[in-house]
């Protein structure tokens, strides 16, 4: 078992206060289109956790507020306990917020219901078994399911399309997924290469 760093413990707790609270204030108070601040929401997660590739090869990882002294720390069962209850309170919130705030038809809600209880369920059994790989079972279609439907409602000639639309959402999720808890992002990274420009190599 691998004994957590006392910074890196300050590190993830405080990161991860600033993004539920920075979360909430997009959320509740700025005034632009629903999907927006809730695409907003989605790439905070770099707040506590981003990645970066040293030019030997080795992974660092960093919050906004530093470098992680264990180099495998956003890898580890500590952070992904860590970040997956911060996920499912913003999640939480954001749910409360479209029941209450939006127009989102009878039919949406229960879906979105569902989505939310469904990943709640995966999160249960990872924290009595630690084995993220159980999560690739329970995939967190919540956030951007939500994202895409107030998108096309704000976008409305893309309605005849969105069947198509959620089907890729889904294909692209269940990969992201996939290769988050079970192949270690290789598969993404070798993807990256192949599509990052040779100057930028």
């Amino acid at each position: 078992m691998i004994d957590l760093d006392l910074n890196d413990h300050k590190n993830i707790m405080y990161s991860s206060i600033i993004r539920f609270f920075l979360s909430l204030a997009i959320l509740f108070l700025l005034p632009i289109p629903i999907f927006v601040r809730l695409l907003i929401i989605s790439f905070l997660d770099v707040i506590d956790c981003s990645g970066k590739k040293k030019k030997n090869g080795e992974s660092t990882f960093n919050s906004i507020l530093g470098k992680y002294n264990d180099p495998k720390f956003c890898l580890r069962n500590t952070y992904q306990t860590i970040d997956k209850i911060n996920d499912q309170f913003i999640s939480f919130f954001i749910l409360l917020f479209i029941l209450k705030f939006t127009s989102i038809n009878n039919n949406w809600k229960l879906f979105i219901i569902f989505l939310f209880i469904y990943r709640l369920i995966g999160l249960f059994l990872f924290f009595a078994t630690k084995n993220t790989k159980l999560l690739i079972f329970f995939p967190n279609f919540f956030l951007e399911f939500t994202i895409l439907y107030f998108f096309i409602d704000y976008f409305p000639i893309l309605k005849p399309y969105q069947l198509y639309f959620y089907f890729i959402l889904f294909i692209l999720k269940c990969f992201q997924e996939y290769e988050i808890h079970v192949n270690g992002f290789r598969n993404w990274t070798k993807i990256k290469k192949k599509l990052k420009p040779e100057f930028l190599k």
